[in-house]
């Protein structure tokens, strides 16, 4: 799953959430930008990565929801 979180016409930011098959109830959690205005303005440059078992998911979740309120 993939979410654009942050867009203009210069700069992209993107975050995607994938299950990790080969360890059920772990999450591969990824932070991307691209640079339209870089050489190559489709490459992807990470910025952020973690793997996350699916409580910490949950508690990120909850202070995404606190935060919001």
């Amino acid at each position: 799953m993939k979410a654009i979180v942050s867009s203009s016409p210069s700069f992209q930011r993107e975050i995607s959430l994938t299950p990790i098959p080969s360890v059920p109830g772990s999450f591969h959690l990824e932070v991307s930008s691209r640079l339209f205005s870089a050489k190559d303005p489709n490459a992807k440059q990470r910025n952020f990565s973690v793997i996350l078992e699916r409580e910490g998911l949950q508690q990120l979740k909850r202070l995404i929801d606190r935060s919001l309120k």
